[in-house]
């Protein structure tokens, strides 16, 4: 290759790279930028994980049951801060730093003030409600919304009770105003911290000269002093009152004139939180801001101390108290002697709730017979109509058929009401337990019998006297044991009619027909549930 053609060649070769080179350029850049990009989305995906797992974390966490509060202790004579800290339940080198700035040489004197901090279980004002009743407007008050007018069982019949009595006692009186107690099914209720399940109320206070019932500012000029003391001594006789949350300038106007009236120191020290300070953990109406124009209460699904009522002095007096439950008790049952289906006072005994699920409100418990015994002397409670009506059949069975052989009862219920340990019901004092009547004696237990076994016509009269009282709910007992007292009870002479109201058998164990119902297992006993006494508004 000549000179010149070499030179040629090189020289055009030099171009191409030239100008490949000058395209390349931008390619270059352009994927550097990607690059850079996708460092950055990846950098981005990364920080959203980490910040997901985080909040992820946060929702888990759950809150603690306690609360941590600041606490103040007095010293007293012969204390020391070892011996404090072992009263207080706390570690003696936390007590130490709290106070360090106080102390000198660590040493305490009597009199001072030592800040610690303890541990208070948070309550629960959060929640939703189950089995709502909604309240509405009756004797002695009104309702303000009724989609807010919700709450459970006990705390609606509760509500109508007191005002009920507010009606007796002043039927000329201004009608209260009941403003909200919770939504259908619970939960948050604008305005309202709590309101949330079923137990809270806001209520109107009693002005004078009947002025009508409003949310509006009371002040001790205004104020109905007597009528607002009747409503508190109402609600407290029913024990089923945890606060009612009131202004301090009020409580001091109504703690005065209850004074003034009789109360007994003991009444006034457990209703009303005044004269102790406005922080005082102590008596049933507490100091609450914002509350000066109506009382919020809160009720109890249990009752706080069952069987014991207080009246004020005016009722009762001090040497009185403390036979008072026993005169009551003692003139109910001479009031039922004369009359058995006589109701008594529905708040002064009372069943609340399902039996699965309730209370006996001031249980009466049955009294010994010779018409039948106790397996469980300790769960024979329930209210007075079902004591009666119990009594009654089994005297009328007793001269039927003079035998000298009593029934066995089983478990009815505890005094106050509430779960049994082994029983799912017989927790408001409808239910009670009956074993089978054996072919010529009576049961020593509740063992399971063979069909043979079992005394139809014995059983069969006692049943139909329960059913005809009207008072039974359903009767609990094996399909089998069903099939023989129906069998007995179809030869005796009982209408078609009548067998199909009263039984479920042949219509099957799953049937829903009949009072008498079956249970899976044999047992020595029927179960007898009865229906709950209407109540008077």
């Amino acid at each position: 290759m000549t000179n010149s053609r070499r030179t040629i060649f090189f020289i055009s070769l030099l171009i191409t790279l030239i100008f490949s080179f000058s395209y390349d350029i931008p390619s270059l850049e352009a994927a550097s930028k990607e690059k850079k990009n996708r460092k950055k989305k990846e950098i981005q995906k990364k920080k959203k994980k980490t910040n997901a797992k985080d909040k992820k974390g946060k929702k888990k966490k759950k809150k603690s049951k306690y609360i941590m509060r600041k606490g103040f202790y007095k010293v007293k004579e012969g204390d020391n801060l070892r011996v404090i800290a072992r009263k207080l339940n706390i570690p003696y080198s936390t007590l130490l730093r709290m106070n360090q700035k106080n102390l000198v040489r660590n040493r305490v004197k009597p009199g001072m003030k030592l800040v610690y901090v303890r541990k208070k279980r948070r309550v629960r004002f959060y929640g939703k409600l189950y089995n709502g009743v909604q309240l509405d407007s009756g004797d002695g008050y009104n309702v303000r919304n009724e989609l807010y007018s919700w709450g459970t069982p006990s705390t609606v019949k509760l509500i109508k009770y007191v005002y009920g009595e507010m009606a007796k006692l002043y039927p000329d009186g201004t009608p209260a105003l009941v403003c909200d107690l919770s939504r259908q099914n619970g939960g948050p209720l604008k305005g309202h911290v709590s309101h949330q399940i079923g137990i809270d109320g806001d209520f109107t206070i009693y002005k004078k000269n009947n002025q009508p019932a409003s949310m509006s500012i009371t002040t001790a000029s205004n104020i109905d002093v007597k009528k607002n003391l009747d409503f508190l001594k109402i609600l407290y006789s029913t024990k089923m009152v945890q606060y009612v949350f009131l202004d301090y300038s009020l409580q001091k106007t109504l703690y005065e004139s209850a004074k003034n009236y009789g109360w007994n120191d003991e009444m006034l020290s457990q209703m009303f939180q005044y004269p102790r300070r406005p922080g005082s953990r102590m008596g049933i109406i507490r100091h609450w801001r914002g509350h000066a124009d109506h009382y919020h209460i809160r009720f109890s699904n249990k009752p706080l101390d069952p069987g014991v009522f207080i009246y004020s002095p005016e009722e009762t007096d001090d040497d009185e108290e403390n036979v008072y439950q026993d005169d009551l008790i003692k003139n109910r049952n001479e009031q039922e002697n004369d009359d058995a289906t006589l109701t008594p006072d529905p708040f002064k005994t009372s069943s609340l709730g399902t039996p699965t699920s309730g209370r006996l409100l001031a249980g009466v418990p049955l009294e010994n017979s010779n018409s039948y015994r106790f397996i469980y002397p300790e769960y024979i409670y329930t209210t007075p109509e079902i004591k009666s009506l119990l009594g009654k059949v089994f005297d009328d069975y007793k001269k039927s058929f003079g035998s000298t052989s009593p029934w066995l009862i089983g478990t009815l219920s505890k005094s106050g009401g509430g779960p049994i340990p082994g029983h799912i019901g017989h927790q408001n004092g409808l239910e009670v337990e009956i074993g089978f009547y054996k072919t010529g004696k009576q049961l020593e237990d509740f063992k399971i019998l063979k069909l043979d076994e079992i005394s139809a016509k014995d059983n069969w009269y006692l049943i139909e006297k329960l059913i005809s009282t009207g008072m039974v709910e359903a009767i609990f007992m094996d399909y089998d044991y069903q099939r023989v007292i129906y069998d007995f009870a179809k030869k005796s002479g009982a209408s078609q009619d009548r067998l199909k109201e009263y039984f479920q058998y042949p219509m099957g164990s799953d049937s829903m027909h009949g009072i008498i119902r079956s249970i899976p297992d044999k047992q020595g006993y029927f179960k007898v549930r009865f229906k709950s006494a209407n109540l008077k508004k």
